[in-house]
């Protein structure tokens, strides 16, 4: 037991060093990305639809999160729908990270633009629900 203690001990306390007349090196500047060292044969259109794709998928998995919330809520209590919806999320979110993995491998750049609020907040009812995903998946 006394060894085990022993492990989780406090550090000792740090001493502070003194000031040196040399300044710290400072951090690079932030550049644009520049094409990576492994691209072969990856045109920029194929990458920027692949970054089109892993957008449109990530707006999707932020859609059906939305209504597996609201579903979940107290008030509207349909917890079937609410589960269907949050594993579709979570299925939307792993083809972003697929897609985001084969984007690395095949030497492309990631680019994220911002995630679209979905157009309503009240999903009314699982019809609507229903309806509005069926307008999503077609897009």
């Amino acid at each position: 037991m006394a060894d085990f203690l022993m492990v989780f001990k406090s550090p000792p306390p740090l001493q502070r060093r003194a000031a040196t007349a040399t300044a710290s090196p400072q951090p690079p500047a932030i550049t644009t990305a520049s094409p990576s060292q492994v691209r072969q044969n990856y045109h920029q259109d194929s990458e920027a639809a692949i970054n089109h794709q892993i957008n449109l998928e990530l707006y999707a998995s932020y859609f059906y999160l939305s209504m597996s919330y609201y579903f979940d809520c107290d008030d509207v209590a349909l917890k079937n729908f609410a589960k269907y919806f949050l594993h579709q999320s979570h299925e939307e979110r792993e083809h972003a990270e697929k897609l985001m993995k084969l984007q690395n491998q095949w030497g492309g750049r990631i680019f994220l633009q911002d995630i679209k609020k979905p157009d309503r907040d009240d999903w009314e009812n699982g019809l609507n629900a229903m309806e509005c995903v069926l307008h999503l998946e077609k897009v």
